[in-house]
């Protein structure tokens, strides 16, 4: 529904939306807390709830339900696109869990969990990944519509904006006081996750870069070069 919003020109609708998503899993959380049921089980299913919950106030904002028997007839007009995009995504997700399984077969978990930590040191960019997908899709195709050339340059300026970003958090990280380091990773060992913080942050910074011109494929809808890349 995020990508619906900023695709009809609506962004606030899709800023209201998730403030709705966050204070219905705020309460959610609080009561989860509050009765001492804090299992995973019941604060995964308190995120997906809030999140269902969420979608439905999205339909009312929207004013339409959605139709769910057409759903097929789109997938099946839009299958030369959607079956690239799927072993494109396969492949990206696919790489970095056998990446991870070899760290730990040939280096240990200790080493897999220091690699671990140092990444999710990193997770505001992650976010920002997201966040901004939502965003650059639908403004992409808009300015393919009026003025083609301008995706170019936009598409490089994206991808500077990411990964200087990365960098910038790098930095930050990198000179962070020992205590503060130790009090962010709490049971695990800020020293081993320090050393990574350099590579980790030129990765995020090339995963960066390369999200976006992936962003820029995905707005001409060239799946082929989209999968190549």
């Amino acid at each position: 529904l995020r990508s619906v919003f900023f695709t009809l020109g609506s962004p606030q609708l899709a800023f209201w939306n998730d403030l709705a998503w966050g204070m219905i899993m705020a309460v959610f959380l609080v009561g989860t807390f509050v009765s001492g049921n804090d299992s995973l089980p019941t604060l995964l299913g308190s995120w997906a709830v809030a999140g269902a919950l969420a979608a439905l106030i999205g339909t009312r904002q929207l004013g339409r339900n959605p139709l769910v028997l057409q759903a097929i007839a789109w997938i099946r007009q839009h299958m030369d696109l959607g079956r690239r995009f799927v072993v494109e995504y396969i492949f990206a997700r696919g790489g970095g869990y056998l990446a991870m399984l070899s760290v730990s077969a040939i280096a240990g978990l200790s080493s897999l969990g220091a690699i671990n930590g140092s990444r999710v040191l990193f997770g505001p960019i992650t976010i920002l990944f997201a966040g901004t997908m939502a965003v650059a899709l639908p403004e992409g195709v808009r300015l393919v519509e009026h003025s083609p050339e301008r995706l170019r340059p936009a598409v490089l300026r994206f991808g500077l904006f990411l990964g200087g970003s990365a960098i910038a958090l790098g930095i930050l990280l990198f000179f962070l006081p020992s205590s503060a380091g130790e009090a962010l990773v709490r049971d695990s060992r800020w020293d081993q996750i320090h050393v990574l913080i350099v590579p980790t942050a030129i990765l995020m910074a090339a995963e960066g870069f390369g999200f976006a011109q992936r962003t820029g494929l995905r707005i001409l809808a060239d799946a082929r070069r989209s999968l190549r890349a």
